[in-house]
Formats: structure tokens, C-alpha cells, sequence
């Protein structure tokens, strides 16, 4: 696995904070689509739509503590209408660090990355800011001569399952919560207070 930095969790909790505050502001309305007009929604799409590149930045070991370091991978995502957000080839690596089982951790050492499709809802146009719903990232490993199926769970409708683009700085960030690894329809590893990741991009 490449690094390219590192860095310390609580470092990366600050960068987070912005999307944890508006993610909080949801909790005043009930109903989120009252928070902005359908025209503002569409304006909010076109100012991020399109192709991103930048990093995905996992933790190194779970559970999260203020020590926890963190890695990156360079990624790329489109936001491919007002409701979807297509992240490419997520590499599995990013979780091996955080799953305890050995041979879970072989097999998604070995697995291909794959895209995850993310239901969004844009709910502020200034910063641009939505909520994240992730689809069930699936992978498979074959092995042996037998095929085993790895699915990624993410929360989602929680604090800091969100994303924002400060169009001033330049700076697109989204944030994952996962919470299991199920391997053939079995719990393998649970994310109980969420394994937090990152999608960080910065234009000059």
C-alpha cells in the first residue's frame, strides 16, 4: 500500500468539524427539502458537478482515539447528478487497518477496487453542503477455488455523513461513515461508533 502522508486523527477530526456542524444543522428541520428551493438545489449541483480527484484518507487502527494516525490514497469521484455521487475505484485497502480477523484482512488485501454509488441531498448553497447515503460496497475475492463475497456497510441519516465544497478555498470534502464487514452473508467486523473516512479534495 503507497502512502503518500500522515497524519494524526485529531488533526483530521478538525478538517471533519465543518462537516459535522452542518451536518448538524438537518436537526432544526424535520423536513430537509424545505431548506432550500428546487432552483438553488439545481445551482448547488452545477457549482460541484462533474469529475474530482484528490485523497481518500482512512485511520490506521480502530477504534478512534486522539492518537489514531491516518493514511491516504489518491481517488477520484463524480458528482453525476443532484442525487448521486459516484466514488471510483474504492480500494479495499483503506479498511484493512481497522478489521481485528487475519483472514478477512487477506482477503481484502486481495480484492479489486471497486465504485460505490452515494444517494446525496443537497440541503445548503452557501457553502454547498448534502448528506451521503453509500449503496453496500461489494467486493469479491476468489481463493482457493472458492469465491467469497465482502460487503462494506455505511451508516448514513447520521452526524458527519455528509460532504461540502467551500467554493472560496477551493476544497471539496466528504465524509463515509462505515459501520460492518460482512464476508459471505456473516459479521466479520462492526464499526459500532463509525469508521470515519474522507474524500479530500484541494484545487490551487
Amino acid at each position: 500500500m503507497k502512502k503518500y502522508f500522515k497524519t494524526s486523527w485529531a488533526s483530521l477530526f478538525v478538517v471533519g468539524c465543518l462537516a459535522f456542524s452542518l451536518t448538524a444543522c438537518l436537526n432544526d428541520n424535520e423536513d430537509n427539502t424545505k431548506r432550500i428551493t428546487k432552483e438553488e438545489v439545481q445551482q448547488a449541483y452545477r457549482t460541484v458537478a462533474g469529475a474530482h480527484t484528490g485523497k481518500l484518507v482512512f485511520p490506521l487502527s480502530y477504534p478512534l482515539t486522539a492518537s489514531t494516525k491516518t493514511d491516504s490514497l489518491d481517488i477520484s469521484w463524480d458528482v453525476t447528478s443532484d442525487s448521486t455521487l459516484l466514488i471510483k475505484q474504492v480500494p479495499a485497502k483503506a479498511f484493512v487497518p481497522s478489521v481485528q480477523d487475519n483472514d478477512v484482512k487477506n482477503l481484502l488485501m486481495k480484492a479489486k477496487p471497486q465504485d460505490l454509488k452515494c444517494n446525496i441531498g443537497f440541503y445548503s448553497l452557501m457553502p454547498v453542503a448534502f448528506v451521503m447515503q453509500p449503496k453496500i460496497l461489494e467486493y469479491k475475492v476468489e481463493e482457493k477455488g472458492k469465491q467469497s463475497k465482502i460487503e462494506v456497510l455505511f451508516y448514513f441519516n447520521v452526524r458527519g455523513a455528509a460532504g461540502v465544497y467551500e467554493v472560496g478555498k477551493k476544497r471539496f470534502l466528504a465524509q463515509l461513515v462505515g459501520g460492518a464487514v460482512r464476508v459471505d452473508g456473516q459479521l466479520k467486523a462492526e464499526f459500532r461508533h463509525g469508521l470515519y473516512l474522507q474524500l479530500v479534495e484541494q484545487k490551487k
